[in-house]
């Protein structure tokens, strides 16, 4: 999980899903961090998406409007 998908409050880490068109947070443990990433584990639904950018503008029960990913750049550094 990019680590910048990652919120904190005063409950704890958390990260938003797409359900029904509205932000849900949903509490999770970080278990790691390497460069960008973060390891989590929580109660999150497979079947449903997770924001990973503009969350920190976002409220529980906000509507959002989901968006294709950009595809993802390979290093060429191989």
């Amino acid at each position: 999980m990019p680590r910048d998908a990652v919120g904190s409050n005063s409950k704890g880490a958390f990260v938003y899903q797409v359900d029904d068109l509205h932000a849900k947070r949903v509490y999770v443990n970080v278990l790691g961090s390497v460069g960008k990433n973060s390891i989590i584990e929580g109660d999150i639904n497979s079947q449903k998406e997770i924001v990973l950018k503009g969350n920190y503008q976002l409220e529980d029960g906000a509507a959002v409007r989901p968006e294709e990913a950009a595809p993802e750049e390979e290093d060429e550094d191989e």
